[in-house]
């Protein structure tokens, strides 16, 4: 598990509130995004590369107009979680269409049947997967913001309450009955 970046570090560079900083701090946290989209890719098995994961989940934060980034750690980790998921979100809708082929008859580009035919992903489980997050982005802001933690940057238990400035008991809590809304919003199932 990829260590998140330092809540110090994090907070000096909310704290600076210029460019330079936030881009500083994206850039200190690009190793926990490998990791998280390697994670998460490997669950979801997405027809998408991990860099081009990390890059756009980036590009989504590192063009964030700095009236709207956000100024506490809390507010950036759910923020930061904010944007995976949407990416993600993204990502499982465009792998479900159906792909047009791109030559004209008789060439040798394959067509629409043979791209999906060929491909390792499972339509059903992309579609799971595109409403776990959206479920994920269903829950109440007490439970959400602690699954967030847990779940999309693996940010251990007692920093995460140190964080959200909770108990641990109450976040053990939160995460059980997170957990269990998701089991019941999914019919009874989760895609991991």
């Amino acid at each position: 598990m990829a260590a998140p970046e330092s809540t110090i570090v994090v907070e000096a560079m909310l704290n600076k509130g210029t460019d330079e900083a936030w881009a500083e701090l994206l850039e200190l946290a690009r190793e926990r995004f490998c990791h998280l989209a390697r994670m998460i890719k490997g669950k979801q098995n997405l027809p998408e590369e991990t860099d081009d994961l990390v890059q756009k989940v980036g590009l989504r934060l590192f063009q964030t107009p700095p009236e709207v980034r956000p100024k506490t750690k809390r507010e950036y980790y759910g923020f930061v979680a904010l944007q995976i998921r949407r990416e993600l979100i993204d990502l499982v809708r465009k792998a479900r269409r159906i792909p047009t082929p791109l030559g004209q008859a008789g060439t040798d580009t394959p067509a629409p049947q043979d791209v999906i035919a060929n491909s390792t992903f499972d339509p059903a489980r992309l579609a799971q997967w595109g409403e776990f997050h959206v479920k994920v982005a269903s829950l109440p802001d007490e439970e959400r913001e602690v699954f967030e933690m847990l779940w999309y940057h693996e940010i251990n238990q007692a920093e995460a309450a140190e964080i959200l400035g909770i108990s641990l008991a109450t976040l053990k809590r939160r995460w059980l009955s997170a957990r269990q809304r998701l089991h019941e919003f999914l019919g009874g199932d989760l895609p991991f």
